[in-house]
């Protein structure tokens, strides 16, 4: 099927109440695959939601793109593919969601995620490559976005879930 037509379907899905509908995962897999149709779909998205010409499910699939994770959970369950390989579908160098984090102590765990939330609010007011410029390589490496700070801690939380369960 050609590009167009398939766009077609994709919008007709959710641009009349009337021909509402959900997504097939023909037309998921084709918003995951084309990042501009899917940037288009997102802003078309954030301006027609609350139209009535939107399915719940549908409404629920574009809201995972705003998160990593569900981006992440969408992949595996529409390729059926490992974690791993829909990271590199994704095209993301990111750390395995389960840390290893057995070494540390709750207390050291909690301290880490207070001192991540404090460093995230730091973010929007500081220059923390100033601040810190030996832990930054004067310079050479860039601090994590707010947005990676909150993967970072999710990753954090789930390791402490899975480690909590093995016991």
């Amino acid at each position: 099927m050609n590009n167009s037509r398939i766009e077609e379907r994709i919008f007709s899905a959710c641009n009349s109440s009337v021909s509402a509908r959900e997504f097939t995962d023909e037309e998921k897999r084709y918003i995951l695959e084309h990042q501009k149709f899917r940037e288009d779909m997102l802003r078309w998205f954030e301006s027609n939601s609350s139209d009535g010409c939107w399915t719940e499910e549908a409404v629920n699939f574009m809201r995972c793109f705003y998160d990593y994770w569900e981006v992440l959970r969408l992949i595996i369950n529409l390729y059926g593919i490992s974690p791993e390989d829909a990271q590199m579908l994704l095209g993301e160098n990111v750390l395995d969601p389960a840390l290893n984090l057995s070494l540390l102590s709750q207390r050291q765990i909690a301290t880490m995620l207070a001192a991540l939330r404090l460093f995230q609010q730091q973010l929007i007011t500081t220059n923390m490559v100033e601040m810190f410029p030996e832990h930054f390589d004067y310079g050479n490496i860039l601090p994590l976005s707010p947005v990676e700070i909150d993967h970072l801690c999710e990753q954090i939380n789930v390791s402490q879930e899975i480690e909590t369960d093995e016991c």
